[in-house]
């Protein structure tokens, strides 16, 4: 049961201002401001994903190189 004022979602007020504001932003979003803005967000995520790409690649690496890292510690400690 929905009311006609009710300014939440399930109501006639807030469903009009929720599209309105979907409106908006795909106005936005459009303009050559907006477009920069989806760029720089877009770049943004794509940064985020190489850094993590590259991370997730070390830790691989660690963990294949962790046994030699070992043996290269127990060398060194052979000849102190």
């Amino acid at each position: 049961m929905t009311q006609k004022t009710c300014k939440c979602v399930n109501g006639d007020v807030g469903r009009k201002k929720l599209k309105e504001a979907n409106d908006k932003r795909r106005a936005f979003y459009k303009t050559a401001k907006g477009l920069a803005v989806k760029k720089a967000y877009k770049q943004k995520a794509a940064k985020k994903r190489q850094i993590i790409n590259q991370l997730a690649e070390l830790a691989k690496l660690a963990k294949k190189a962790s046994p030699q890292l070992e043996t290269i510690q127990n060398l060194i400690k052979l000849l102190d």
